[in-house]
């Protein structure tokens, strides 16, 4: 499944031999994550208990602040408010994940992972050959979420790969009470919930250097930036949206421009790829060519998707939008507290 909302976010990493802990740093990408660095877990305890304010993303596309109590709720979720996240300098501050070595002198790992209370945070445990049955039975009663041995000769791929599937789990825990809310209102499953969707999204997200997206409709439909925050979307029609576009033009009258993309949707070879501010004007029927885009036939788990990615023509604002580029020239993509 994917996430209805992913940006990057902090991995918050503690481990009290410092030489090792800036080379486990320096073995960790930076495209799509930032670093906290912390020598002394007494200081990285405070720190989370004390200073960090956890501010999931749901508290702005819910009827209620507690993100965490929802299960019995009847919620009002409107899915084109998530995109306004995107005006939230501070969501790159937010902790998704922590790595944290489990031998360290006053304070284990496992004790320090104890005193975590953001149920969102992920946690990785590092951990020393005779420490991998405490290990497992820590991932067995949900103290953590993984462990990785010190001492493996690729540890440094393997944290990697568990970091980005931390912070998948991360997105998907919040994300989890919104897609629900969004299903109970659309009869469309969501293609980020359909399996054959999955390669597509992940083959546009490389070849488009995405980093960030956010779902703004139910049918699955994602905005999507780059770490320059270059917008672009990745758009998801359905079988009844692609004869509704189709409808919608034939009732226009015939003109070069309409034939065209009456005869480019009747074929379904290609379908409008349009993003504004709510309350925008519809373009003109002469500019429907400019939001075309070739279409891809998805064949789902349960219904048939149409899908293209479209990097023109996004009407949104990004005057006020803090971009993961700019964040991170800052100075803020490493921080290291002794």
């Amino acid at each position: 499944m994917i996430p209805s909302c992913c940006f990057p976010t902090k991995v918050l990493i503690v481990d009290d031999h410092f030489p090792y802990l800036r080379q486990l740093h320096a073995n960790l990408p930076g495209d799509a994550t930032s670093y906290l660095l912390y020598q002394n877990p007494h200081k990285a305890l405070t720190f989370l208990q004390e200073e960090y304010r956890p501010d999931p993303f749901t508290r702005r596309c819910l009827t209620s602040e507690d993100s965490f109590r929802y299960e019995h709720r009847a919620l009002d979720v409107n899915i084109k408010d998530l995109y306004r996240e995107i005006y939230n300098p501070a969501r790159f501050d937010q902790i998704s994940v922590i790595v944290v070595d489990y031998d360290m002198p006053g304070m284990n790992g496992l004790e320090f992972c104890k005193q975590v209370t953001d149920p969102n945070i992920q946690k990785i445990l590092l951990t020393g050959i005779a420490d991998e049955q405490i290990a497992v039975q820590a991932f067995n009663e949900g103290v953590i979420h993984k462990f990785i041995k010190k001492e493996d000769r690729v540890r440094g791929e393997l944290l990697h790969e568990a970091i980005l599937d931390a912070q998948k789990r991360y997105f998907l825990k919040l994300s989890r009470i919104i897609n629900e809310a969004v299903q109970g209102q659309s009869r469309l499953k969501s293609a980020l919930a359909d399996s054959s969707f999955l390669p597509v999204f992940q083959e546009i997200v490389a070849q488009n250097n995405i980093v960030e997206y956010y779902q703004f409709e139910s049918s699955g439909s994602l905005l999507t930036l780059d770490a320059s925050g270059k917008l672009g979307a990745i758009f998801i029609h359905s079988e009844d949206r692609m004869a509704h576009d189709y409808e919608e033009v034939m009732s226009e009258p015939d003109s070069t421009v309409a034939n065209r993309v009456k005869e480019s949707l009747k074929n379904k070879t290609h379908m409008l790829c349009y993003l504004s501010e709510e309350g925008t004007p519809w373009p003109a029927l002469e500019q429907w060519e400019d939001y075309l885009c070739p279409a891809r036939k998805i064949e789902g788990e349960s219904s048939t998707y149409y899908c293209a990615y479209q990097p023109n023509g996004i009407e949104i604002n990004t005057l006020d939008m803090l971009s993961f580029g700019i964040y991170q020239q800052q100075g803020v993509a490493a921080e290291v507290v002794s």
